[in-house]
């Protein structure tokens, strides 16, 4: 059995990594291996040695990558570009998983939903008899 070592160049530019990453799914010879597996997850994993590196105990940077959670009250604009890029990819794989695309089994081209009856009343669309 022949093993193969990848070196990572170190940088502390989450841009970097986040650019390696995709060029290591994109590769013919990673891909294969890289496709069943999330995204998200390698990248929490190279952030989590990266940290394991740089001195930070390891229950202190599984707790800081808790920021994958995405939480639809959480206010993005206050988070850093790299905790944005790490949500954007944790969202864009539970958009894939859960695409229902043409041709797959349970697609269903009108989708009938059903709203609730509430009847909202605003001054603009009042009758002029009303006043």
């Amino acid at each position: 059995m022949k093993l193969h070592r990848i070196s990572i160049r170190h940088s502390n530019d989450s841009q970097h990594l986040i650019s390696y990453i995709d060029k290591l799914y994109s590769s013919q010879q990673h891909g294969a291996l890289l496709g069943s597996i999330p995204k998200a997850q390698v990248m929490r994993l190279i952030y989590i040695l990266r940290d394991l590196e740089n001195g930070v105990p390891l229950d202190q940077s599984l707790r800081r990558n808790e920021v994958e959670r995405v939480s639809p009250t959480e206010d993005l604009n206050k988070e850093t570009d790299e905790v944005v890029e790490r949500k954007k990819t944790v969202m864009n794989e539970q958009y894939e998983n859960n695409l229902v695309r043409p041709g797959d089994s349970n697609f269903e081209y009108d989708l009938p939903v059903d709203f609730p009856e509430q009847r909202e009343t605003s001054g603009w669309d009042s009758d002029i008899s009303d006043f």
